[in-house]
């Protein structure tokens, strides 16, 4: 077990024992849904900042600024004007001191705008919450070489949510967000200069970029910034965990002082991350035409399929592979489906050995570069 897995296996375990410990101080009704309504500025901070970076921002953020640059940026700016107005609605939603936004609906207006504000929050979560778990579950692939499936990895993630969820509730989530947001901020604001320093400085990363990569709009227009822009911003003013933990202030002045605070986090930390991707993108330009580094791997259907990633990593190149492994023991002909990269504008020639058998089972690996079609395993 490497180091980097251990940590990874480790560090929810820690925050499982955190949560279990704080769950003793859970007395009653309130406790449990807004942490007695007592949270200083300092951890509502902290738990509103993690409210918005999750895997969104790692993962759909950091790949749009991989793709185009720092019009990325104008995707973050959606929320971040979001936050403005949340500032204005903050100390009158502590006001009204409810427990979820339901039970602020049903009190502005009647019983049946609860149940429709329920069932919305519903369904919105259930996406939300699945690509959260999806994120967790390629973290889990990414730094086990494999060994923990994708799919895996999203029902370990899963369940350890919601066990410390479960254990403590508010008070469960204040206090995992904060040891959350320290290691986020922590680790993207020293990887930034760290790679800036291996390429070789801001010169040499920007000259590896492609131009378009330093617009501002990034060779798109303005209807491109408004519809990368207008959902962020509205799912902020819906993102009903972020009213919950207004709920959870100790006062009006504490909830709007948490949105200022949370404002300046969520700015560095998401600017930081686009930084780091376009950085990303500098040091390791041909993931652009590679296929997912855990995505399915496609034989045809009468073959078993087993799968596994496989990384190299160096200052200045990365390769990836999918290997899949067929039981047949019919040679096959050769065909894009066997024998070439998903990412391929065309299949190997006629002559590729690719689909060649000696024995009875064979394998083929896609390595998913540009230069490359097909490298028998």
């Amino acid at each position: 077990m490497n180091l980097l897995l251990a940590v990874v296996i480790l560090y929810p375990m820690i925050l499982l024992g955190v949560s279990l410990w704080r769950s003793r101080g859970v007395k009653s009704h309130d406790d449990f849904m807004v942490a007695g309504r007592a949270v200083p500025v300092p951890l509502l901070v902290g738990t509103l900042v993690c409210t918005w970076i999750g895997s969104g921002s790692l993962f759909g953020g950091a790949g749009l600024a991989y793709r185009t640059g720092i019009a990325e940026l104008w995707f973050s700016l959606g929320g971040w004007l979001g936050l403005i107005v949340a500032f204005f609605l903050a100390a009158r939603v502590r006001r009204i001191a409810e427990y979820t936004v339901p039970d602020l609906l049903e009190k502005r207006y009647n019983a049946m705008a609860r149940v429709l504000g329920t069932i919305a929050i519903i369904l919105a979560y259930v996406t939300i919450a699945a690509y959260q778990f999806r994120g967790g579950g390629w973290i889990l692939s990414i730094v086990s070489d494999g060994a923990i499936s994708p799919d895996t990895g999203m029902y370990i993630t899963a369940i350890v949510i919601v066990l410390f969820t479960g254990a403590a509730g508010m008070v469960s989530i204040v206090t995992v967000d904060v040891f959350n947001g320290i290691i986020i901020t922590l680790g993207v604001l020293f990887a930034l200069p760290y790679m800036v320093f291996e390429l070789g400085g801001v010169g040499a990363v920007t000259s590896a970029l492609p131009a378009q990569h330093l617009e501002p709009l990034g060779g798109h227009n303005v209807l491109w910034v408004f519809g990368v822009a207008a959902p962020t911003f509205l799912l902020i003013l819906g993102e009903s965990g972020m009213y919950q933990k207004f709920f959870s202030a100790k006062n009006e002045s504490a909830a709007r002082k948490a949105v200022v605070g949370m404002v300046i986090g969520i700015v560095i930390i998401e600017v930081a991350i686009a930084l780091l991707a376009i950085v990303g993108r500098a040091a390791f330009p041909d993931l652009m035409e590679s296929t997912s580094i855990v995505g399915p791997c496609s034989p045809p259907r009468s073959r078993s399929c087993s799968r596994r990633a496989t990384h190299s990593f160096s200052s200045r190149r990365r390769t990836s592979a999918a290997i899949c492994t067929s039981a047949s023991s019919t040679p096959k002909p050769p065909s894009r489906e066997c024998c070439s990269c998903s990412g391929s504008p065309s299949p190997p020639s006629e002559s590729s050995p690719c689909c060649s058998s000696r024995s009875s089972t064979r394998s083929w690996r896609w390595p998913c570069t540009p230069t490359r079609w097909w490298e028998p395993a």
